[in-house]
């Protein structure tokens, strides 16, 4: 119980005193000196710091000052004004913050296998990823390892879909495709090979590099996700579709 108090905002020893009060009930700070080991000075400071949020009351009695703790409920009625401010503040946070940009770097095979994980666990269901420059084929399968079929998983769980543009036809097995669900390939040939690719979704751009050194560059900024997201609708109306 002691590290839920914690976890809901009483400092230092605040909640070892606290709970030492609901044992014994009304006491002295004696009494819980005694019981808790903790120095007499640091046990009248943090009586002092729980009767200012009101979970402590200070009683005179028979000459000497007693404590017992006030309706417990009051934890409860702290917490909820302390959501309510949450709540009512957000939205102006996100509204302050929509058009400033967030820059990662996830940096070789692990950063890579990392940044997909992540990018599964944050993507909205139903989403669409869009890639530009697929790079399909077993260096994908390589780079991924064990994780691949974690990141499948999550995929398929929220119905995300893949919509990829290619530069080489042969890179994709074309019954793979077929087999996969929620995932459209279409073919812009051309004779160069692409040695890293840009992934665009939601408010996000990766540009991810599949040659040593390995990584991926992660952007969140909502006008240039757009702008490159309208890059590939031009494109995808030029490729053609991979049956």
């Amino acid at each position: 119980m002691q590290e839920d108090l914690v976890k809901l905002g009483f400092e230092g020893h605040q909640a070892e005193i606290y709970l030492a009060l609901v044992d014994l009930g009304q006491c002295g700070a004696g009494d819980l000196v005694k019981k808790t080991g903790i120095h007499r000075n640091i046990v009248y400071e943090t009586l002092d710091r729980l009767i200012t949020k009101r979970l402590v009351l200070k009683v005179l009695q028979k000459s000497s000052f007693q404590y017992r703790i006030t309706d417990p409920t009051k934890i409860l009625e702290d917490q909820k004004i302390n959501l309510n401010i949450a709540e009512s503040i957000i939205p102006e946070i996100q509204k302050r913050s929509e058009n400033k940009s967030d820059f990662l770097v996830w940096d070789g095979v692990e950063g890579f296998r990392n940044f997909r994980l992540a990018c599964m666990e944050s993507i909205k269901p139903k989403s669409t990823i869009y890639v530009l420059g697929a790079i399909g084929g077993d260096r994908w399968a390589e780079i991924m390892g064990s994780k691949y079929k974690t990141v499948e998983r999550m995929r398929l769980k929220k119905e995300v879909e893949y919509r990829m543009i290619t530069y080489k036809k042969d890179e994709f097995d074309t019954k793979m495709v077929k087999k996969h669900q929620h995932y459209s390939v279409r073919v812009i040939e051309n004779s160069f090979q692409p040695l890293a690719n840009v992934m665009i979704w939601e408010d996000n751009i990766a540009l991810q590099s599949y040659t040593e050194p390995i990584s991926v560059m992660q952007i969140k900024n909502k006008n240039m996700a757009e702008a490159y997201l309208n890059y590939f609708k031009i494109m995808w109306g030029v490729g053609k579709e991979l049956k």
